[in-house]
């Protein structure tokens, strides 16, 4: 983890400031909706996340 912004927040978001929640680190799960390898962390799939096409076509963004 790192402070990106210097306020003292520790931050470990793999694209901190944009649209994405995944975390920062090596991809080598599967993501639980679409079963594309090497989509999350581990950290990823504690938080019970998707991956990035999922979750946009989730949200309406067009995604995959």
């Amino acid at each position: 983890m790192y402070d990106d912004n210097g306020d003292g927040f520790d931050c470990d978001f793999a694209d901190p400031g944009g649209r994405s929640s995944l975390r920062a680190g090596k991809r080598n799960l599967p993501c639980p909706t679409c079963k594309q390898p090497n989509r999350l962390t581990a950290a990823d799939r504690q938080h019970r996340y998707q991956c990035d096409a999922c979750a946009d076509r989730d949200e309406g963004r067009g995604g995959y």
